[in-house]
């Protein structure tokens, strides 16, 4: 079994976001498009971003608000525009694949912690934060000071562009005993990858959800996968880590209850 690190399309992937972005909203904004026409936005960008209808394709709810902000003058540039659809899309599809990618990695090698998962589902959303906190996907993020200050000796000025270590503070010692290690059943209440304040992650719950489908349901029609890669490629990403692919080998163990 080829499993991959993200749902677009290999192809798509060369593409610089932004530019899928600003295609799908100057491709759809106008109306009634043909089929061919819309063929040539992307996945997952078309089905988020565009619905059928009689004739081809209209702009879906959303983006129809966005395009509707900027043209009716209430201070959304097309830049603005062009991000939002960015982050909205590519972060939510991206992050969470990695996360089943990268969560499944470490759950594979540690034996002990995989089979914590379909024992214990009362302590199911704590699993899923301590498997994210450990496998860090989300490494960073960025942020522009609004004002000047000094942080432990270090001067900021307003305007710099500085990143936020969600990493580091995920495997500080100080807060977490023998961070390194996978244990599914500390407490992570004090973990951030999801950020915090107004800049948590507006999908957690989604992420959640389907983080907390697949991997008590892989780990239990799963019991005994082989990872095939020795040497693991990773994506050139700062803030968001993924691999290329993990190829792994699994054979349906017994499964009692559910379907």
């Amino acid at each position: 079994v080829r499993t991959t690190a993200t749902w677009l399309p290999s192809a798509d992937v060369r593409l610089p976001a932004p530019d899928i972005a600003r295609h799908v909203v100057e491709t759809v904004q106008r109306g009634f498009y043909a089929d061919n026409v819309a063929a040539g936005v992307p996945e997952p960008y078309r089905s988020a971003w565009m619905r059928p209808a009689q004739g081809g394709f209209v702009m879906a709810d959303e983006a129809r608000q966005l395009v509707t902000a900027r043209d009716s003058g209430e201070g959304l540039t097309d830049e603005e525009l062009y991000g939002l659809c960015f982050v909205t899309l590519s972060p939510g599809h991206d992050t969470t694949a990695h996360s089943m990618t990268l969560g499944f990695l470490a759950l594979c090698r540690q034996p002990d912690q995989k089979a914590y998962l379909p024992d214990h589902p009362e302590r199911l959303n704590n699993s899923l934060s301590e498997v994210m906190r450990h496998i860090a996907m989300s490494t960073a993020q960025p942020r522009v000071a609004a004002d000047s200050f000094e942080w432990h000796g270090q001067r900021i000025e307003k305007g710099d562009f500085v990143y936020l270590m969600i990493a580091g503070a995920n495997r500080d010692p100080a807060v977490f005993e023998d961070p390194e290690r996978l244990d599914l059943s500390r407490a992570t209440d004090k973990a951030m990858m999801f950020g915090g304040g107004i800049h948590h992650c507006i999908g957690h719950l989604l992420a959640r959800m389907q983080l907390g489908e697949f991997f008590p349901e892989a780990s239990r029609r799963y019991p005994d996968p082989e990872i095939l890669d020795e040497a693991l490629t990773w994506q050139p990403s700062l803030a968001f880590r993924g691999l290329e692919q993990l190829r792994v080998r699994m054979a349906p163990g017994r499964v009692t209850g559910g379907a």
